[in-house]
């Protein structure tokens, strides 16, 4: 692994207000935030900033939102930077009832809002169509969370998802990219994708 000054060198968007931000992150969610097959977005982008044993994660391989938080409190966020949460939600698409999935959201948003955290809330994209009844209803109480809060940034990744359904590809540094070598099972991020990911994040923190 590169040592954090050396990832430094290589991104590509200004470090100022971003390296404070990557200094001692916390990475809520589920298995794209757990590192499965590849490290998440969050971690790969921290990682161009600081060291990774001052990354804090909180996340559980196929584990709703809402669970996941069972596991969380405001102490936590005690010395972190910022919260990255970008797949904090998917799972809790599958269920039939959003409710309580919508005020554990809400309680998370109001906590780093309070403690004056950047938080970054991933789209839940309909990787499972026909699976995830709620995926709308959390996507738009998502949007309308970040729009409402200065603090909170959001991860436009249904609109990723679809775009590449679309196109049939996504390009990235010139080249195409099918979704099959994006996410190759469907669900978990190829190290290609990871790497695009932190990219946009980059980007969508520096805005």
């Amino acid at each position: 692994m590169l040592l954090a000054t050396e990832h430094a060198s290589r991104a590509e968007t200004p470090k100022s207000n971003l390296s404070t931000m990557m200094q001692t992150p916390l990475i809520l969610g589920a298995s794209i935030s757990n590192d499965k097959f590849t490290a998440s977005p969050g971690r790969t982008l921290a990682l161009r900033y600081t060291t990774s044993d001052k990354i804090k994660k909180i996340a559980f391989n196929g584990t709703p939102g809402v669970k996941t938080l069972q596991s969380f409190s405001k102490k936590d966020l005690k010395d972190r930077s910022a919260v990255i949460a970008i797949d904090l939600f998917f799972w809790d698409s599958v269920s039939a009832n959003a409710g309580p999935s919508i005020l554990a959201l809400q309680k998370l948003v109001d906590q780093t809002s309070n403690a004056k955290l950047p938080l970054v809330l991933g789209e839940v994209p309909e990787l499972i169509p026909g699976y995830q009844p709620s995926a709308k209803i959390l996507n738009r109480e998502i949007s309308r969370l970040c729009q409402k809060n200065r603090n909170c940034y959001l991860m436009p990744l249904k609109e990723i998802h679809q775009e590449v359904i679309s196109a049939g590809a996504l390009e990235i540094k010139g080249k195409k990219y099918p979704l099959s070598e994006l996410i190759p099972d469907g669900l978990h991020l190829s190290s290609l994708a990871g790497e695009e990911l932190a990219e946009r994040l980059a980007i969508l923190l520096q805005k």
